[in-house]
């Protein structure tokens, strides 16, 4: 065993020996002094009620840098068992763009567990860059989704939906265009079903959308629309 290796086990013992001494406070001070990752190889070898206490005493910066870097299934383990304010806090300090790439990674079942953890306003940024992931956005965007004029009313707008829907891969959200097809707005299938029927899509959808060009760059794509934060206009 070579000198990292033993000071690897040396700070893992000094841990393990804190926590089963209840010595939460003091651990969390010491833990400053060490770089992420050699925290994120502790958490590793923990069991998993260890894991849990000492990703919660974590400062929050701390604790998302270490999602930012860790692999998508020690991501899915840990959020999962962590109070889900405390992993609503976490999230608020990541990168989006960051938080985007790892969603990429799980299953639809996965992905939707995070994005109802995360606040309203990152939800739909992040459902804007998950339709990016190669190094140019057209090249990797979603080849189904929903459009619907401004103008129609909830009703006609679900029949159109209704009609639309089997060339779309996924629907979350809808896009709302003017008559030149201009995207105006987003809103989701939610808000939708429960707005009145005589509602217009303008009255309900969320303005101050970003959009892109497909051949923006992915990092200039992501810097734009992690600009966006809507304000919702919803009424029921």
């Amino acid at each position: 065993m070579d000198k990292k290796q033993d000071s690897s086990r040396e700070l893992f013992n000094e841990v393990k020996e804190m926590m089963d001494a209840n010595k939460l406070i003091d651990l969390r001070e010491m833990l400053e002094e060490y770089h992420t990752m050699d925290i994120y190889d502790i958490l590793l070898e923990l069991g998993n009620n260890d894991q849990v206490k000492l990703f919660e005493i974590l400062p929050l910066d701390t604790a998302a840098d270490i999602l930012e870097e860790c692999e998508a299934d020690f991501f899915i383990k840990i959020v999962s068992q962590i109070d889900k304010e405390h992993a609503k806090r976490v999230f608020d300090e990541m990168s989006l763009g960051d938080l985007s790439d790892i969603l990429r990674e799980m299953d639809d079942d996965e992905r939707e567990k995070i994005l109802d953890i995360v606040s309203k306003a990152d939800e739909l940024e992040l459902r804007e860059l998950l339709a990016y992931v190669d190094e140019t956005s057209g090249s990797t965007m979603k080849k189904g989704y929903i459009t619907v004029n401004k103008n129609l009313n909830v009703s006609q707008a679900i029949r159109h939906i209704r009609s639309e829907s089997v060339e779309a891969d996924s629907i979350y959200y809808i896009y709302v265009v003017d008559n030149e097809q201009k995207l105006v707005g987003v809103l989701s299938l939610r808000d939708l079903f429960i707005s009145k029927d005589s509602s217009t899509m303008e009255d309900i959808m969320v303005e101050n959308v970003k959009s892109v060009k497909d051949n923006e760059d992915r990092e200039e794509a992501v810097k734009m629309v992690s600009k966006v934060q809507p304000s919702s206009n919803t009424s029921c």
